[in-house]
Order: structure tokens, then sequence, then C-alpha cells
């Protein structure tokens, strides 16, 4: 299934704003994690975040 979006510059401004905190706060809790299978997921995650990131384009 494949959803638009429609956002405007300040929307998707904000929107990479959340997405790049989130990556750090995720990049950290990746380094913390001895659990490999979680630690598979949150790679997982940040794939999918920087694709969404790169989307979005730069500001």
């Amino acid at each position: 299934m494949e959803t638009s979006l429609h956002l405007t510059q300040e929307d998707a401004g904000l929107l990479r704003e959340v997405i790049a905190h989130y990556l750090s706060e995720l990049h950290s809790e990746i380094a913390h994690t001895d659990n490999y299978d979680l630690r598979e997921t949150l790679h997982g995650k940040q794939h999918r975040l920087n694709a969404l990131m790169e989307q979005l384009g730069s500001s």
C-alpha cells in the first residue's frame, strides 16, 4: 500500500526536525542495546527514517 502526503514547506521542515531528533535518540539507543534482535529492529527503523528524510529533501 502506498500513501501520498502533501505537506507545506513549513510542515515538511517540522517533520524533518522531528525525524532528525528521533534519529539522534535512536542512534544512542542502538549503541546501548545488547539484544541482537532489538538492535536489528532499531537498525531497520533507522534505515526507514533516513529514507524518509531523503524523500523530504533538505530545508
